[in-house]
């Protein structure tokens, strides 16, 4: 058996496979104790051992990863320092790519980009179908700056495109237009049912994603661009928005595709055992 663990903003997330990869068992726990506590590396290492039980185990994690360590995860800073020398590991959206680019969305695809819209942005970059880390943080998309001096980003910056295009932005634009607390999930049964103020959470979230998208058009010209984490489900909304500021000058527009797979992180962890 294989075991691929996702370790996520709002929990760990993990999927038992058999050797042909179908799925056996799955595990959800979420977070214990504040995400800036290094309480939760107690919690991380204990889920890793309960998952060891049931046969090799592999792991995406948030943030990214030097020396063996979690060196920078701005949406879980308690993780970071922590030790991984003796797991198999790479970064979630790393394991995200692995996944969708050999079983699901990116299959068909060489050169692809990999995105996940959910507590933060993450990316990946599939070329000739290997993934490329760089010096071991490539891909980290979500910091890229969409605006000059816009909003400060838990990584230090201002104006990331996470701040824009993530779960609390959305929150934010639905206090704004809504005028009250919101889960992206509710705004969305909103925009569903024809609310205009809705809507415009979501068609703004999509003029600031697609200004991202256009960018990495322009600089990676990739076959694809393929889509996951939990704001993927509202990609519709963000369609009108997206078309508006899409528009790649140097390059042929790349697809863009939703990820296929249920678990891609879970996937990709296991397939890289």
């Amino acid at each position: 058996m294989k075991v691929g663990v996702d370790v996520g903003g709002t929990g760990l997330r993990a999927v038992v496979y058999d050797n042909q990869y179908r799925e056996v068992k799955r595990f959800f726990e979420p977070w214990k104790e504040s995400k800036k506590s290094k309480k939760i590396q107690k919690q991380l290492t204990d889920f890793i051992k309960k998952m060891h039980t049931h046969g090799s185990v592999g792991i995406g994690l948030l943030g990214s990863i030097k020396n063996n360590k979690i060196n920078n995860a701005p949406n879980a800073p308690g993780l970071n320092e922590m030790n991984l020398a003796k797991y198999v590991f790479d970064n979630d959206v790393n394991m995200f790519a692995v996944g969708e680019s050999k079983m699901g969305a990116g299959k068909p695809y060489r050169n692809s980009i990999y995105l996940t819209l959910g507590t933060g942005v993450g990316g990946a970059i599939v070329i000739d179908k290997k993934l490329y880390n760089g010096k071991g943080g490539a891909g980290e998309f979500g910091h890229m700056i969409i605006i000059k001096d816009g909003r400060k980003c838990p990584c230090g910056q201002k104006g990331c495109l996470e701040e824009y295009v993530s779960v609390r932005a959305v929150e934010r634009l639905g206090k704004k237009y809504l005028r009250k607390n919101m889960t992206p999930l509710q705004i969305s049964e909103l925009a569903l049912k024809g609310n205009k103020n809705a809507k415009k959470v979501f068609q703004e979230t999509g003029e600031y994603f697609g200004i991202g998208l256009t960018n990495l058009s322009n600089i990676f010209d990739p076959e694809a661009i393929v889509i996951g984490g939990g704001l993927s489900g509202s990609l519709n909304l963000m369609e009108k928005g997206i078309n508006k500021t899409f528009k790649p000058s140097m390059v042929v527009k790349p697809k863009l595709l939703k990820a296929k797979l249920k678990d891609p992180v879970c996937m990709g962890a296991a397939l890289s055992l």
